[in-house]
């Protein structure tokens, strides 16, 4: 629609000064392109008088419009206050280069959707919806968390970029759009399942992480704030796996996780684990916890610790191997 220079208005939709679109992410101090603006243009993406927005120069908000998938992402992170303001990097203390990582992933995430929304054009006027595009995000964020779990330095980055790309998935949706034309848009196939595989896997190196870390590099309050918010992630993701399924989902989401944080390695039911001396197996973990500890405990060479931890969870093999391992290490 058409918009009057006497009313706030987005920058692409002024009168009063011409707009270009562009793909350039900056803007140019004194420029005379889309730098330049109107008492009445506002800022497509902070929602904000252009001259009062914070980014218009330095990361290119004078450029935003609704028809760049990017942008739009940008909009939804900065206005979505769980995805832009999350509790738990702060509460990690994160400084400026994780909170970008983080928002980064987090961004790039939305971005992906928006392009699975948005549709490659084709062949006659064909709209191809892939949602390779959300796979493809998820995986780079998947390769960075991998590269910051080997890092010795601390899992506070691992937990960033976690929060960040698993914030994307989860308030988005992988079902087809119902209104448009379907013989103008195509929609893969298996979207279900792969949206499904993807917050598996993540949940698998929430798990990984939360699991690798002490109390030193992550106090406890700091816990406590990211089992909370995995409870929030959790709930979105739940809704999303739930959508339009008769039967209930086999595993609530990120619930894994949750336990993760809730018993970590000092908890005294943990602690009677790795001494021997719990015989309540009502308090056996999940196999994803399970491997995360063994996985780790092995990589210390606790081999006494992984004994008991192993036969409690009935890994009989296993706890054969490491009984043997404990015997070596105490000669």
């Amino acid at each position: 629609g058409t918009f009057s220079a006497d009313l706030p208005h987005p920058r692409a939709h002024c009168q009063a000064k011409p707009f270009q679109v562009t793909r350039e992410r900056v803007g140019v101090e004194g420029g005379h392109g889309n730098e330049a603006f109107c008492d009445n243009c506002f800022c497509f993406v902070c929602d904000t008088r252009a001259s009062e927005c914070q980014g218009w120069l330095h990361v290119g908000h004078c450029h935003a419009n609704e028809s760049d998938p990017f942008w739009k992402a940008l909009r939804q992170f900065t206005r979505t206050d769980m995805l832009s303001n999350s509790p738990l990097l702060q509460a990690l203390g994160c400084d400026e280069q994780v909170q970008t990582e983080a928002h980064t992933s987090c961004v790039n995430g939305l971005l992906a959707f928006h392009c699975y929304r948005s549709g490659d054009l084709g062949q006659g006027g064909v709209y191809t919806h892939s949602f390779q595009h959300v796979t493809d995000a998820a995986s780079a964020s998947m390769k960075a968390i991998i590269g910051h779990l080997s890092d010795p330095r601390g899992p506070r980055t691992t937990l960033a970029v976690l929060d960040g790309i698993t914030s994307a998935v989860v308030v988005n949706t992988w079902r087809p759009g119902a209104s448009q034309d379907p013989k103008k848009h195509k929609w893969g196939a298996g979207t279900y399942n792969s949206y499904a595989a993807i917050i598996e896997q993540l949940e698998k190196y929430w798990v990984l992480a939360i699991v690798r870390t002490s109390t030193r590099s992550v106090p406890p309050p700091a816990l406590a704030v990211m089992a909370q918010r995995l409870r929030t992630l959790s709930d979105f993701a739940r809704k999303e796996l739930s959508a339009g399924r008769t039967q209930p989902i086999a595993h609530v989401p990120l619930t894994h996780a949750i336990s993760a944080c809730e018993r970590g390695w000092k908890h005294p039911v943990m602690v009677a684990i790795l001494e021997g001396q719990c015989t309540d197996l009502s308090q056996r973990e999940a196999q994803t916890l399970q491997r995360a500890r063994l996985h780790l405990l092995e990589h210390a060479q606790r081999w006494k610790e992984a004994y008991h931890y192993a036969i409690f969870h009935g890994r009989v093999a296993k706890s054969l191997a490491y009984i043997v391992r404990a015997g070596r290490h105490a000669d």
